[in-house]
């Protein structure tokens, strides 16, 4: 997107992959404006991963916000804006999993739900320190940590762990995985 003058109060990049994602190219810029990731629309990838060229011709007093953190059912993805020359922009985003937060723990009095919550959290993470790991693609077209990431709030984390209880811990779990 190419702009000149006034920038957007706000610029939520979309990411839909590590070389498929938007970009701001301001001449000329005035305004600052609040960057940030609009996670309705993105795909982040599991782990660190760096974005180069999210904006171009915008200095450090155009941006409002230069880093931020982002806040789910698994996933907390922190993400932070650098840049070399201070107008061409990198973003850098690291998204790691947690069977747990300050919000809400996502281990019941379940054995079967606890345990499924480890192993999601355990199989996401283990894709996330190493890219080459199996990150297998269900039956909804998505691949795992793609469906891990839709599960967007603690409650839906904690839905996942009710139908453990009731579905007992077998293969439903990965249907209801893919469900989500």
């Amino acid at each position: 997107m190419f702009i000149q003058g006034n920038l957007p109060t706000n610029y939520n990049i979309i990411i839909n992959g590590p070389n498929n994602y938007g970009g701001l190219t301001a001449y000329t810029p005035t305004g600052t404006t609040n960057f940030g990731i609009d996670t309705t629309r993105s795909s982040l990838p599991a782990g660190n991963a760096a974005f180069t060229n999210v904006l171009s011709g915008i200095l450090l007093n155009n941006l409002a916000i230069t880093s931020g953190l982002i806040t789910g059912g698994y996933v907390t993805t922190r993400w932070i804006l650098s840049s070399t020359n201070n107008s061409v922009w990198t973003l850098n985003t690291s998204s790691l999993a947690s069977a747990s937060n300050t919000n809400y723990n996502y281990t019941s009095n379940s054995s079967s739900a606890t345990t499924l919550n480890k192993d999601i959290v355990t199989a996401y993470n283990a894709v996330a320190s190493n890219p080459s790991a199996a990150n297998p693609v269900l039956a909804d077209g998505q691949t795992f940590t793609t469906n891990v990431l839709s599960v967007a709030t603690a409650a839906q984390a904690a839905q996942i762990g009710l139908q453990s209880n009731a579905e007992g811990y077998s293969s439903n779990r990965t249907i209801r995985l893919e469900q989500i």
